[in-house]
């Protein structure tokens, strides 16, 4: 059950003994959170938006508390925008609210690092309330572990704000034991001017003067929206995954996970990674197979491919030396779409030509 703010708020003030607030939910008069619910939010980290010191030393006893190896430390650092609602709260261990922007484009020599205060006299863009916050995200390449770093609030961010909170991070991180060696994010227009600041305009790498070793950067596309892939001449076009569904629906028993929301996109839907791996599964693959002509080859091997892919990229199991079967896999699928580069290649539809073009229709997600 999702409970309101408000709720939580007043029971957590009248949870002063677990024996009386348990009887209170028991009798039927109020349907109260549990109080294990309680506690999880009693307990909550209370840190502040910015890099902190205490979120990475509870971080580091997070990761020896479940005894990631050695090469856990080794990892990428992910953040994405999302829009929040506008709106203000009072934090009482704090004594201030919370809400109001902390990233703006006044000084560059702003310390990411501390916790300002709204009421700031120089800095007027700390009294606007912000609409956007920016989370960054660490995640193991070695080992089962992942934890929020950080996040920052704002009205919207510029790619020199993402460079200075990028690598504060990575160097506060490199600190506390913590490596990084890939960055991920969206086709933003702040991220690519972010990755052109430290890559050029063709690059996908740089050095991280932390630790001397290279870094990566991997996004979007930047000059393309739409593409029609293709494969050894054969296309690959949404209207084969449709037709597995069509077929699939008239069946008594599916074969494949595809429903409406997997073949009839909405925004919400185009923003739900599950969606993505249903539709390029091993089990669309052999419907496939099994139905369709030579026409779907190209799409056939496509989908089995990002499957294969999924699956070792999202495996439990680290892989420890390059005699790991799985990196035979990912060869195969490094060459399978490496072979298919030119026709990758002469499929793009630069953006601003899709309205000179007669092709329409739906895409695969790539």
């Amino acid at each position: 059950m999702r409970w309101h703010p408000l709720v939580i708020r007043w029971c957590l003030r009248h949870y002063r003994s677990n024996s009386k607030y348990e009887a209170l939910s028991k009798s039927g008069f109020l349907r109260l959170p549990s109080g294990r619910t309680l506690r999880d939010y009693k307990n909550f980290s209370t840190a502040s938006s910015g890099w902190h010191i205490s979120s990475l030393q509870r971080m580091r006893e997070t990761f020896h508390v479940k005894k990631i190896k050695p090469h856990g430390n080794v990892g990428f650092l992910a953040f994405d925008e999302v829009k929040i609602k506008e709106g203000l709260i009072w934090e009482p261990n704090t004594n201030r609210l919370v809400g109001f922007v902390d990233v703006d484009e006044i000084p560059t020599d702003l310390d990411l690092t501390t916790v300002r205060s709204p009421k700031s006299e120089n800095v007027q863009c700390h009294e606007q309330v912000a609409t956007h916050v920016m989370q960054f995200m660490f995640k193991s390449l070695f080992a089962p572990f992942s934890f929020p770093v950080a996040y920052f609030l704002t009205k919207r961010f510029t790619g020199v704000q993402i460079n200075r909170m990028f690598w504060t991070g990575v160097g506060m991180l490199h600190d506390f034991g913590f490596h990084i060696v890939l960055s991920v994010c969206d086709g933003d227009s702040a991220n690519r001017t972010f990755i052109r600041m430290n890559t050029g305009d063709t690059g996908h790498m740089c050095e991280n003067t932390f630790s001397s070793g290279p870094i990566f950067f991997i996004s979007g596309h930047e000059h393309y929206h739409t593409r029609c892939l293709r494969y050894d001449g054969k296309d690959i076009i949404w209207k084969h995954i449709q037709s597995v569904f069509d077929r699939d629906r008239k069946r008594p028993l599916a074969l494949t996970r595809l429903t409406k929301q997997h073949v009839y996109l909405d925004n919400w839907a185009k923003m739900r990674v599950n969606l993505s791996v249903h539709t390029l599964s091993s089990a669309v693959q052999r419907e496939m197979h099994e139905h369709e002509n030579n026409a779907t080859m190209a799409c056939q091997l496509y989908t089995s491919k990002c499957n294969d892919l999924w699956t070792v990229c999202n495996s439990d199991l680290p892989l420890k030396n390059c005699d790991d079967s799985r990196m035979g896999e990912l060869k195969h699928v490094q060459g399978c779409f490496c072979s298919g580069k030119e026709d990758l290649k002469l499929s793009f539809i630069p953006s601003q030509k899709l309205q000179n073009t007669s092709f329409h229709g739906k895409h695969l997600r790539t």
